[in-house]
């Protein structure tokens, strides 16, 4: 009796997790590439713009550096979605 208690909370855990993997939209299971994508390209734009102008070698280090930390920050605050190996773990932690 106890085993199918356990089965069929283990069945509902999956069956909570796969709707929440297939239900959630496409950039919020890839809402952190994409954050770091987006601050990866800014930073290498403003890299770049700034070699075309005569600033001093601080200010161009600077940008790097204020970019990077711009991307940690962005990553930091989104929002993400279940991976699919999450989920995995999820339902393998659901049944220790």
């Amino acid at each position: 009796m106890r085993d199918a208690l356990a089965e069929a909370i283990n069945l509902g855990i999956d069956e909570v997790v796969q709707k929440a993997v297939s239900q959630q939209r496409w950039y919020r299971k890839y809402a952190n590439t994409i954050s770091t994508a987006v601050g990866l390209s800014s930073t290498v734009a403003m890299t770049v713009l700034s070699m075309g102008l005569d600033l001093p070698q601080g200010v161009s280090v600077a940008l790097v550096v204020v970019g990077s930390l711009a991307t940690i920050l962005g990553v930091s605050q989104t929002k993400n979605g279940v991976q699919p190996h999450t989920a995995v773990q999820l339902q393998e932690a659901a049944r220790r």
